[in-house]
Formats: structure tokens, sequence, C-alpha cells
């Protein structure tokens, strides 16, 4: 079996040497080049094009998600796996929408980053079980209808039923039931925890 073609982005020295010393003693793995910020990521990844790029989630000039958002756009194909010192909402949330296809923490053993790393360059998304529920409310916000959407946008300007029924065109009753669909998704009690929990996952900006 070929070996995994890696890169490796990380603006501290001293975890790309222990990444390098840990990574680069694997059969099944091969260092082709190193980055110190996004920015850099983004021109190995054009230069090497790499099976994997482990990518820090903060880093100078461009963060872990920004730089993953670019390389995506551009190679849709691309597999990155981000690498943080904790499964930070934000920071997962972010590699998520980015397009990353896991997110894994430095205190991983080595054998479980060997494994997200061979796990993301067969095509298998590598996210920790500690993050799962996130993943989940994730999944769930993805799965809001474009009409409940908007009801939420309603609800952020801080309208009544009776508004958003005659803005959107169906009756109160109409109105009621999306609520209650998008507080049970959202596991909000009211139209407040709606309107912040969906501002907290970024489906409101």
């Amino acid at each position: 079996m070929s070996r995994i073609r890696l890169v490796i982005a990380d603006d501290h020295y001293v975890v790309r040497l222990g990444l390098q010393a840990c990574l680069g003693l694997k059969p099944e793995i091969e260092i082709v080049g190193f980055a110190e910020d996004g920015q850099e990521a983004i021109d190995r990844y054009q230069e090497f094009r790499p099976d994997v790029l482990l990518m820090d989630a903060r880093m100078p000039r461009l963060d872990g998600p920004a730089a993953t958002r670019l390389i995506c756009g551009e190679f849709p194909s691309a597999k990155i796996l981000i690498l943080s010192a904790f499964a930070v909402e934000q920071d997962v949330r972010a590699a998520i929408q980015a397009g990353a296809h896991g997110y894994i923490v430095k205190t991983s053993s080595p054998d479980e980053l060997v494994a997200a790393i061979v796990n993301v360059a067969g095509g298998r998304q590598v996210f920790p079980p500690e993050i799962q529920p996130l993943i989940d409310e994730i999944n769930d916000a993805r799965e809001l209808s474009e009409r409940q959407i908007t009801v939420l946008e309603f609800l952020a300007k801080g309208l009544t039923n009776r508004e958003i029924a005659a803005l959107m065109g169906i009756g109160e009753n109409g109105v009621k039931a999306h609520l209650k669909s998008l507080f049970n998704k959202l596991q909000a009690a009211d139209r407040t925890e709606a309107v912040a929990v969906a501002l907290q996952r970024g489906i409101l900006r």
C-alpha cells in the first residue's frame, strides 16, 4: 500500500518537531512538507497536493478553519485534519463548516493520531467522541428548513406571531407550528433562547 503523503501546519516549532518525530517513524506516513501559518499551509498544499493536511486550529495570518475554507474552495477533494489543544466549540464548528474531514486534540496518543490520519486519507470523517454532541447539534441545525430559518430571522427582529404570519402569508397557527418545531430542534424553551442558540450555532448572523 502506498504511503500517505502528509503536510504538517503548526506555528510552534517544538510542536512541528514533535509531530515529525512521532509521525516520521510510521511506515504508512510520508511527511512531505511543513508550514508555519495558514497562508503557508495553503502554499504547501498547492505545492505538494498531499493526501492529508494536518493543520493547527489557531495560527497567524490565517487560522486553520480559514485556510481550510480557502483550500477546499480551490481543491474540493482536499482532506484536512484539524489539530487543536482543546475541543473548543467555536473551533470545532468553524472546522466543520470550512470543510475539514476531522478534528483531533493534541492530547491524543500517537496511535490515535495515526489512525485519524489514515481514516481521513481514506475519505472518512474523524471526530473524537467527546465532541459528538456538538456534531449532532450542527447536523440538527442543517436540518432546519428555509421557512424555519426565515421564522428565526423574524424572531431575531422581535416580530410578533401575527406580524410573522402576515409577512410569510400563513396563519398564526402555522407560525406556532414552526415555532414548536424550532424549539424542539434547537432545544430551546422560548423565542429568546431559540434566537440565542441560533446565533451561537451560526444559523443566524
